[in-house]
């Protein structure tokens, strides 16, 4: 936040606007400047102490987020605040992107009532905005929930990781949502699920193969020869190869829908990736057509993707940030609940009455009951249906239970290089990863004060060395675009085992 620069500029080329705008200032004492050239605005910031810029969408030369984006080069957030105004771009899908991209606290939409205005600049830099991730997880904390703030928080959600979806998901499937949620990984792919009122219907994914004859073959609904013999007889116009296979009695209508509920499963799984992603939900009048993925199914896959495809690594960065919270009765629970007969809850016996005892999530970790990778699984998957909640999370004050969770942050830091640091620092604050100023500000703040543990030398180094590396990580990630740095160490591994791969082969025709 640029709190230390105190004047104000106007990039806009409506008059009349300016004119106002500048009257209003003045007779509030702020200084302004105003201009309709962009480079006379970057000018003015580099030659005054300018810590907030209003700028228009849509200026004579170029657009307004482009012109901020350029100036991002010489004032990240952390010297420059940005607002954008537009009353010609006012989508919300646009007005998300214009934000992301320029790094701005706020938009306005024109016309706006001057006290809005007054607002931003009153305070010399406006509050950041709650990351929508770690407003996402905040519905984890809530013993009652409303469908309109469930709907609210996952309206608000444009990024998340791969990881997140199952949570998602499940809100799209309990607000009967309707709709297309497109998905963009950071390698360029492109995902889509559609939902009809509460209900999945279809997934597209990247990956052509449909996997539909292995399904048939697997399940034992398919003769192998009948299959070779389709395969071996294509018809014109092409047809499908459940419809063929039906059509010809070689199979039922419901073994076909349950290899398809399948075929569903293994590609929603495929969009579970340990990537960041975008994302935008649009609304839609979608037909529920079958076969679908229904609530009691839904919770069947959930339960396997929290098992199998979501790491207890990423889990233990994720609930960090909850450790001194208690846990109670959710919404959903129920003492005859199904899901208290799932594996991951029935394999661990007294699992339920441990998490509803007066023990915090550390205080649990630290009985040693449990073997940790399954318990964060299943707290994860109790914590995602609603069946539990975390209870407010008290003030951490006691020396030991401090230094305890230091530990627990220093381990999952040690060895990594910085712009892993920042990955693992912005998952524990659930703080979108492009934002480094926010990322820092929103650590710190977690980490809290030294004053609890200053008497306590071990403690005090420990917390100091993560500052430190917190810091630097942050540092790092404010001087470069973290997104084209992780594809470079991606592009570099992959070159790497594609060398060891070469070495190993020429080794082993030298052995031989």
């Amino acid at each position: 936040m640029a709190s230390q620069r105190n004047e104000v500029l106007i990039l806009d080329d409506d008059a009349q606007l300016l004119e106002s705008l500048a009257k209003a200032f003045e007779k509030k004492n702020i200084k302004i400047h105003i201009t309709d050239n962009p480079s006379q605005a970057q000018t003015l910031v580099e030659q005054n102490p300018i810590g907030l810029i209003f700028v228009d969408c849509l200026l004579p030369t170029q657009s307004g987020v482009e012109v901020v984006q350029s100036m991002r080069r010489l004032f990240p957030p952390t010297v420059l605040d940005v607002v954008m105004m537009s009353g010609v771009f006012t989508d919300p899908a646009f007005v998300k992107d214009a934000v992301r991209e320029t790094q701005a606290i706020s938009f306005l939409k024109k016309p706006f009532d001057l006290e809005e205005v007054f607002k931003l600049v009153q305070t010399e830099s406006a509050v950041i905005e709650a990351s929508p991730r770690k407003l996402l997880y905040q519905l984890a904390a809530q013993s009652k929930l409303s469908y309109r703030e469930k709907r609210k928080a996952i309206e608000a959600v444009d990024e998340l990781h791969g990881f997140d979806l199952p949570f998602l998901y499940n809100l799209y499937c309990d607000v009967k949502a309707s709709g297309f949620l497109n998905i963009a990984t950071e390698d360029d792919k492109i995902f889509g699920v559609t939902f009809a009122q509460g209900c999945i219907t279809q997934v597209d994914i990247p990956d052509q193969e449909t996997y539909l004859g292995n399904l048939l073959l697997g399940q034992g609904f398919v003769d192998p020869a009948d299959l070779e013999f389709l395969n071996k007889s294509p018809e014109t116009p092409p047809k499908k190869l459940g419809f063929r296979l039906v059509q010809r009695s070689m199979i039922s209508p419901h073994a076909l829908e349950v290899v398809i509920n399948l075929q569903t499963h293994i590609r929603l799984a495929k969009t579970l990736v340990d990537q960041n992603l975008k994302i935008n939900f649009v609304e839609a009048e979608t037909e529920k057509t079958s076969p679908f993925i229904d609530g009691d199914l839904f919770n069947q896959y959930l339960h396997d993707w929290i098992a199998s495809k979501i790491s207890s690594q990423w889990l233990k960065n994720h609930y960090l940030l909850w450790g001194e919270n208690q846990f109670q009765r959710g919404p959903f629970f129920s003492d005859n609940s199904a899901f208290f007969k799932l594996p991951l809850i029935e394999s661990q016996p007294e699992i339920v009455s441990t998490l509803l005892s007066e023990m915090n999530l550390n205080q649990i970790l630290d009985l040693k009951k449990f073997s940790e990778g399954p318990f964060l699984k299943a707290v994860h998957l109790l914590i995602t249906k609603g069946i539990l909640v975390f209870k407010e999370r008290a003030v951490l004050e006691d020396p030991v239970a401090k230094h305890k969770m230091l530990v627990r942050i220093s381990d999952q830091l040690r060895g990594k290089n910085k712009l892993e640091v920042f990955d693992v620092i912005s998952q524990i604050v659930g703080t979108r990863d492009h934002a480094p100023a926010v990322v820092e500000q929103e650590f710190l703040k977690f980490l809290g004060s030294e004053k609890s543990i200053e008497k306590r030398p071990e403690a005090l180094r420990v917390y100091q060395n993560i500052r430190k590396q917190a810091l630097e990580a942050c540092d790092f990630a404010k001087k470069g675009n973290t997104s084209q740095i992780k594809k470079e160490i991606t592009r570099n591994d992959v070159e790497m085992k594609l060398k060891a791969a070469a070495a190993f082969d020429e080794a082993k025709k030298l052995i031989e």
